[in-house]
């Protein structure tokens, strides 16, 4: 059961990561999704939640297979200087929706989990981290519009500001997924134990 939730901090910080050299990203976002998506499929059984959770991790992971061939470009660089296209908008906000389903899922999975087993304190932690997420997207969401009559320019400082703090979310979430690791493994209903697993991850300004 660990070892399931190592994966998901593992894969959330896989998804952080985006350090490319000659157009190459060295760290594609096919690994973080293909990380999440497995370790979401053992927890699954437990709860819906999670199962929700493993299924939008299945929809990103088809969608960082796509841009990995070129055949999408799911978003957009804040510090590149181009300016979106409205599909690449339109791409970016459903994608975005995805992630957040993702979020939701997991937290709402460790939420329920945690509290069958009486680990209150963890089910509020999963709420707040939840609602933060939830908060930051939602924000992120609403601003994207605005990026079809305004240049990226004038949006930059609001938009690097919704961006750190979307990062900032899935580290917490990454957090919550290394602390629900170690405090609700074993669970009736789950699938076991095994090795506790550290986790990196690392801050792109993308959306």
């Amino acid at each position: 059961m660990r070892r399931a939730y190592a994966r998901i901090a593992w894969g959330l910080g896989f998804a952080l990561i985006d350090f490319t050299i000659n157009s190459f990203d060295l760290f594609p976002d096919v690994i973080g999704y293909g990380l999440l998506a497995a370790g979401l499929s053992k927890l699954g059984p437990r709860n819906g939640r999670y199962r929700l959770a493993r299924n939008a991790a299945v929809v990103q992971l088809v969608l960082s297979v796509l841009a990995l061939l070129g055949w999408t470009q799911p978003g957009f660089s804040l510090t590149g200087g181009g300016t979106p296209s409205v599909n690449m908008l339109g791409l970016s906000a459903a994608t975005l929706v995805v992630e957040l389903t993702m979020l939701y899922g997991l937290c709402e999975g460790i939420r329920l989990d945690a509290l069958k087993r009486g680990r209150n304190r963890l089910a509020r932690l999963a709420r707040l981290r939840w609602h933060f997420a939830f908060a930051a997207g939602a924000a992120m969401l609403f601003l994207l519009p605005f990026q079809m009559n305004r240049s990226l320019r004038e949006m930059l400082p609001i938009a690097l500001a919704l961006a750190v703090c979307t990062i900032v979310s899935e580290l917490l979430v990454l957090g919550l997924a290394r602390q629900a690791g170690r405090e609700i493994a074993g669970n009736p209903g789950g699938g076991g134990g095994g090795t506790d697993e550290d986790a990196g991850s690392a801050i792109d300004m993308r959306v």
